[in-house]
């Protein structure tokens, strides 16, 4: 993930990652601890089985990528198509 991560913001040339809040704790923590040594900015919403529209909201002009995972930590598979239309619609992976 992590490596993801890095890759968005050097492609997109921005500096932040929105981390949803389905995705497991220990990726999120693996992840802030390889990017934030580079000054990568991440965004890590608070834990929520379904929480989509959280997610856009977090989506802006300086975001690089957005991280989800399906099935979500909780065991839900959520439809991402909104998320993923939100994040291209703002440049973002």
């Amino acid at each position: 993930m992590a490596e993801g991560v890095l890759m968005a913001t050097r492609v997109t040339r921005r500096n932040k990652a929105v981390i949803s809040g389905g995705v497991h704790p220990h990726y999120v923590s693996a992840t802030e601890t390889v990017v934030h040594a580079v000054g990568v900015e991440t965004q890590a919403l608070d834990p929520a089985i379904d929480a989509e529209d959280a997610v856009i909201a977090a989506i802006d002009a300086d975001t690089a990528c957005v991280v989800v995972q399906t099935p979500n930590v909780f065991g839900t598979a959520t439809d991402v198509t909104k998320i993923a239309e939100a994040a291209q619609a703002a440049g973002a992976c």
